[in-house]
């Protein structure tokens, strides 16, 4: 059985949060260079390599050199034959 009072509380009662401001979200980060996300792949597929097959020098030797030119990449542009032997890293790792 409703009181008077319960069915007054009823009609007024409104909904909380309908004047709640939205969440603010960020933008996911992008990397701008292009090249650098690619060498950024590059890394993380010889990571991926290396926890499955095991740890060997040359995933070791691999990262270094991938890991150096990402730096240098974000100071300077990377050199051709830096290029050249990324694409053949790819074509290594990408089996």
């Amino acid at each position: 059985m409703m009181t008077p009072g319960d069915k007054r509380w009823i009609n007024n009662w409104k909904p909380t949060g309908v004047n709640m401001k939205p969440i603010k979200k960020k933008p996911a980060k992008k990397v701008s260079n292009p090249k650098i996300s690619k060498l950024l792949q590059l890394k993380w597929r010889i990571e991926e390599r290396r926890d499955k097959y095991g740890m060997t020098n040359n995933y070791n030797r691999d990262r270094q050199l991938v890991l150096k030119w990402i730096n240098n990449c974000k100071f300077n542009d990377i050199s051709t034959e830096d290029m050249k032997q990324a694409n053949e890293m790819w074509k290594r790792y990408d089996q």
